[in-house]
């Protein structure tokens, strides 16, 4: 998550919520699916054993379209989950894969909820 935060302005700067880790294990997969009820921007991190043997397969949400993005050795993607424009999108694996997610939210949450925490602290009896 630091190497993430360097890619963006500090004022821009999003704050990082763990999405999830998995692994695939060769003849795996993971169907179809949307994740509308958690909007937000997603982030993930893969690694496949085997270049080329696993991927990550989406619903273009503009052009309707099927596409197939085959695992490299180490790959990053980022996509939008939003319930208004749903992102479908699968994995399968014919190797081991591992992947790691993070939601990323607008800095602005964060200090929302830093100010909400503080004055409830503040109103705490000594």
């Amino acid at each position: 998550a630091r190497w993430l935060e360097t890619l963006f302005a500090p004022e821009d700067r999003p704050v990082f919520f763990p999405a999830g880790h998995w692994w695939y294990p060769p003849g795996t997969h993971l169907g179809w699916h949307t994740n509308e009820r958690f909007p937000g921007w997603r982030l993930y991190l893969s690694h496949a054993a085997e270049p080329g043997a696993s991927y990550f397969r989406y619903r273009d949400p503009r052009s309707g379209a099927v596409v197939t993005s085959h695992d490299g050795s180490f790959d990053l993607r980022l996509f939008e989950v939003a319930p208004e424009r749903r992102f479908w999108h699968a994995v399968a694996s014919a190797t081991h894969r591992f992947s790691i997610g993070w939601i990323l939210k607008p800095r602005s949450l964060r200090s929302t909820a830093a100010r909400a925490v503080k004055r409830v602290l503040e109103a705490l009896p000594v």
